[in-house]
């Protein structure tokens, strides 16, 4: 584990970063905030980003309908299957390109927050690898579109860069 502590100008902390590495090769990231200054701090930000030593992702496969919306999920079982997936009235899904890489975002709003999961089809095969998942209360959150800031967690999306291919 490792800790970052941000203080302010008077010296008080204001957000601790935990991150740690798990045994399954995945690194978590955890961000407290104490947004209204009574030492009490919340996890305001949660992702679990895959890296070179994880020996699963999850693979997807999705239809998109001409304005690039998600109409289909499929999930790629252990057994190699590929079983449909319910798209609930809560999941919503977002392509996004960020410097020349592009993700399939998917969000879903939960009573206390929104889970969302980072996807990636590096080679064109229509076969999305899941690279991150995560929830967030308000950091790195759009609240007007409840849509997860994507530059915003650029920086927890390196260690990933080399496991898809």
């Amino acid at each position: 584990n490792t800790f970052e502590i941000d203080t302010n100008a008077s010296g008080a902390v204001t957000q601790v970063v935990r991150t740690e590495l798990s045994r399954k090769g995945e690194t978590e990231v955890s961000i407290y905030s104490d947004a209204n200054g009574d030492q009490r701090f919340e996890k305001t930000f949660e992702i679990e980003v895959a890296g070179a030593s994880t020996r699963f992702l999850e693979q997807h496969r999705f239809t998109f309908d001409s304005a690039g919306n998600v109409t289909a999920e499929m999930e790629r079982k252990g057994n190699g299957a590929w079983k449909s997936e319910r798209i609930d009235a809560n999941e919503h899904f977002q392509l996004l390109s960020l410097n020349g890489v592009n993700y399939l975002v998917k969000t879903e709003a939960e009573r206390d927050g929104i889970e969302f999961t980072l996807l990636r089809d590096d080679n064109g095969d229509g076969i999305w690898s899941q690279i991150a998942e995560g929830e967030t209360t308000g950091l790195h959150l759009n609240g007007a579109t409840g849509t997860i800031d994507l530059v915003g967690i650029q920086s927890y999306l390196v260690g990933a860069d080399s496991i898809v291919g």
